[in-house]
């Protein structure tokens, strides 16, 4: 999403989206029409199934409400990854740069072992401003292609 309000809630996220995109309805009827949207894309889930037996170590790194969570509950897709970073739990998002610091510090990891996934490009900014590797994420080709470049 790339545009959550810290601190805070998700009353103060929708109204920030109906007021970016001009979408209306209530708070309920949103987050349902966001639910309903989000697509997991199998061959990514897929594909992060087989870095950890290639000895690397997969997360999510999200600017989300609690949805992830209820996501969880129907795909069940946390259980591809080691860990799960939320905003909504953490407190900042993605648009703090001390979270790819912290980020980096729990996973004991020095910033340039860390390759970064996202769709949004002032995100891939910020984190290679922090040392991370950072791949923006614009169709299934050229992440393919770029990411095999960064593990060979």
């Amino acid at each position: 999403m790339g545009f959550w309000p810290w601190p805070g809630n998700r009353s103060e996220f929708l109204g920030l989206l109906r007021e970016r995109t001009g979408l209306n309805g209530t708070d309920a009827n949103l987050t349902q029409r966001i639910l309903a949207g989000f697509v997991l894309r199998p061959w990514m889930i897929k594909l992060v199934r087989t870095c950890g037996p290639a000895g690397y170590v997969t997360g999510v790194l999200n600017d989300q409400t609690n949805w992830l969570a209820r996501l969880n509950q129907q795909t069940e897709y946390y259980s591809a990854f080691d860990h799960i970073y939320n905003s909504y739990y953490l407190g900042k998002g993605k648009q703090d740069p001390s979270l790819f610091k912290d980020v980096a510090a729990d996973l004991q990891l020095a910033p340039d072992r860390i390759l970064f996934v996202d769709d949004n490009k002032e995100n891939i900014d910020r984190a290679r401003t922090c040392g991370w590797l950072a791949l923006q994420f614009t169709d299934k080709r050229n992440f393919l292609t770029e990411f095999e470049k960064l593990l060979s």
